[in-house]
């Protein structure tokens, strides 16, 4: 059996010196959790159109947030590379916290209180989006990547990192992937294995309200229009309980007013004990083809 050519990183100045020698666009793919389809479909996206792909492990919600102390990597590194390098990643660093903040933590807060689109569309909580954003201002400043890929499923990871790349003017570009879906229209999601039989049958309808906007957008335009025939599929639905259908600016997260242009379309809503959501990026007066396949339902609360 050959060697692996990926090559693992551990210490962010290696990093920092071996991408130094890299020519082309480099992308940067964050791995939070354990390794799954949506981080490999990440890497997979990224592969086709930069040369360069660094897998990027946060070891845990801690070193988000930033805690000093010493923490053990105790990811399946070597397992998890193999898969990395088939999606196409060339590089995978692992660090400890203590290698990414060597001081301790950082005296200089970054916030995103003030979005308070995140607090309306997620479980949210400065503290979390906060450490996120902090941790991919130092893998910028370290990697210099020119692309980064995240899963359109964290839609306000999206908007948070978007938004950092505005106010700060960092020259990376961010990219939302789509999710595949399965045969019968939920997203190729883990968390959907966690729903029954009835709940997952139930839970197409929300897939079946997202089609339904999809066309209302290509046939009108209207974004009044959209909202009310995808939240009519809900409402229509057995078991399941509408919270709320909006149509999204896909930068701010903010409600989107206009006739035509880009939104992303969000739909939540209960299905038993999961409040499910769904999502899909479009084209108000046309339908792109690119983000029709989105995201579909996953448990947010329990």
């Amino acid at each position: 059996m050959s060697e692996p050519e990926i090559q693992i990183i551990h210490e962010r100045e290696t990093l920092r010196e071996t991408l130094a020698h890299r020519s082309g666009r480099v992308a940067m793919v964050l791995i939070q959790g354990p390794l799954h389809y949506r981080h490999l479909a990440n890497i997979a996206e990224a592969a086709r159109t930069c040369e360069t792909i660094v897998a990027v492990a946060l070891v845990s919600r801690e070193q988000a947030n930033y805690l000093a102390a010493p923490q053990a990597l105790d990811r399946p590194v070597a397992a998890e590379a193999e898969h990395l390098e088939r999606a196409g990643a060339a590089i995978y660093f692992v660090a400890s916290v203590d290698d990414m903040f060597p001081y301790g933590a950082p005296m200089i807060a970054i916030t995103s209180a003030q979005m308070e689109q995140l607090q309306r569309t997620s479980a949210y909580t400065d503290e979390y989006f906060a450490g996120v954003i902090h941790f991919y201002a130092k893998l910028i400043n370290i990697a210099r990547p020119s692309d980064i890929y995240v899963s359109q499923k964290d839609l306000q990871e999206v908007a948070a990192l978007r938004q950092y790349v505005r106010d700060f003017d960092v020259d990376v570009e961010v990219h939302a992937v789509m999710l595949a879906r399965e045969a019968d229209g939920l997203a190729a999601d883990p968390v959907n294995h966690e729903l029954t039989e009835q709940q997952r049958t139930r839970a197409l309808a929300l897939s079946r309200a997202l089609y339904r906007g999809v066309q209302v957008a290509a046939s009108t335009g209207s974004a009044q229009a959209i909202v009310e025939a995808t939240t009519a599929v809900l409402e229509e639905a057995d078991g399941v309980d509408p919270i709320h259908v909006e149509l999204l600016d896909p930068f701010t997260l903010s409600e989107a007013s206009v006739e035509r242009g880009t939104a992303v379309l969000l739909v939540v809503a209960r299905v038993g004990s999961f409040t499910l959501s769904t999502t899909c990026s479009l084209c108000c007066g046309a339908v792109s083809r690119r983000f029709v396949a989105c995201r579909g339902p996953v448990k947010m609360t329990g």
